[in-house]
């Protein structure tokens, strides 16, 4: 037997609320499948209140993706990632409501790609009402690889992209796209990023397009694991870190405010290292703990291409302050478990991205009015995409 409801979305003082009707003998509208955006309330309160489904990648790149449409272009799936600023995209994901703008940008990541595009204003819909004004973007043109990282995924060859010709136009970003079965990426870091001069002093930035929809309540979210909640009624629960203020060149459109990226924790792994402190980064685009640092941590021999603390350590994350708000123990499952050790960048401090290892663990709060971040305990642990070795 057919399943004959409707699902109408309609604002209830700036809320979206969901009606289900009953009908019948009369044409029905598709039930949203759960890859497709559904912004839902809580039916127990009237606080302005919007949830985006998350979406598992399927690609080869573990993480988290959202649904959205650039420029009423067509809805495409972007990675969502905490630990980069603005939003980037590819170039044939976006309609035609953009409005071209003199400034390009290059930025690196330390999977080795380099995306390189111009900037463009453009709205970003997330679906149902949800949606922003024109927003500094960038459109990508061209996906590379470091010299670092000669065979990182916009390298174009039979392994990465099977198909795509090398002198291809576009063929760097046409390859990212086939292997992550992603259309760009949606930075969520709450750092701005002023867009460089070229060829004159610019009054441009990019930021976390979330910041964008112009509702107060819009500055507060949660990553937990298949949703984003957006506009959090309550911090109960959560282990609360005060984040460092920023300046940004103009106010955000809903009040948000530019916060330092890292926030410094405390790490205990095993008897040698002890209450080491140091920024640390919640990465929903890292796949593990990787540790950049020059601290002395036991390791195994190098596995999957890096060195990894030695299986079964007691791992402890405490704030400065002693609470303890992460303890477990270390082994060899990437996005799980897995202590990944690396020497810092080039020029830059030690830090960690702690990747998606607590967000496997912990719903996790980012509050860019008040400038805290806040880890709550999952009742299970998850297993967000759980691949490598």
């Amino acid at each position: 037997m057919a399943d004959l409801r409707r699902f109408h979305f309609v604002f209830v003082g700036g809320l979206v609320v969901m009606a289900v009707l009953a009908g019948c003998g009369q044409r029905q509208s598709p039930i949203p499948s759960s890859r497709e955006i559904a912004l839902r309330t809580v039916a127990s309160t009237t606080a302005p209140h919007a949830r985006l489904t998350l979406g598992i990648n399927t690609g080869d790149d573990p993480g988290l993706n959202l649904t959205f449409r650039v420029a009423r272009g067509p809805a495409e799936h972007f990675l969502f990632d905490t630990g980069s600023a603005g939003l980037w995209v590819a170039y044939n994901a976006m309609g035609k409501g953009y409005t071209r703008t003199p400034y390009t940008m290059t930025n690196t990541y330390s999977s080795g790609i380099v995306y390189e595009g111009t900037v463009v204003y453009a709205p970003v819909d997330f679906g149902n009402g949800l949606v922003t004004g024109p927003v500094p973007l960038v459109r990508v043109v061209r996906a590379s690889c470091t010299a670092a990282i000669s065979d990182c995924p916009a390298a174009v060859n039979a392994r990465n992209c099977p198909g795509i010709s090398p002198s291809a136009p576009h063929a760097g970003v046409l390859c990212i796209e086939q292997g992550r079965k992603l259309d760009g990426t949606m930075g969520a870091d709450l750092d701005v990023t002023r867009v460089p001069a070229k060829p004159k002093p610019a009054k441009l930035e990019l930021y976390n397009v979330l910041f964008a929809i112009k509702h107060s309540w819009a500055s507060r979210f949660i990553v937990a694991q298949t949703d984003l909640e957006i506009g959090p009624r309550s911090t109960s629960g959560f282990s609360l870190v005060k984040m460092k203020h920023k300046s940004a060149p103009v106010p955000l459109p809903n009040g948000a405010m530019a916060w330092k990226r890292d926030v410094k924790l405390c790490y205990s792994i095993g008897a040698r290292v002890s209450h080491y402190c140091v920024d640390s980064l919640f990465d929903t685009g890292a796949k593990d703990i990787n540790f950049q640092t020059t601290a002395s941590i036991p390791a195994n021999t190098r596995r999957c291409n890096a060195a990894l603390a030695l299986r079964g350590q007691t791992f402890r994350l405490r704030t400065k302050s002693g609470k303890v708000l992460a303890s477990f123990t270390t082994g060899y499952l990437a996005n799980y478990n897995m202590v990944r050790l690396a020497t810092p960048k080039p020029n830059s401090a030690p830090e960690i991205n702690t990747g998606l290892t607590f967000y496997n663990r912990d719903a996790v709060l980012f509050d860019a009015r008040s400038g805290h971040l806040g880890l709550r305990p999952l009742s299970s642990p998850g297993k967000i995409g759980r691949k490598g070795c």
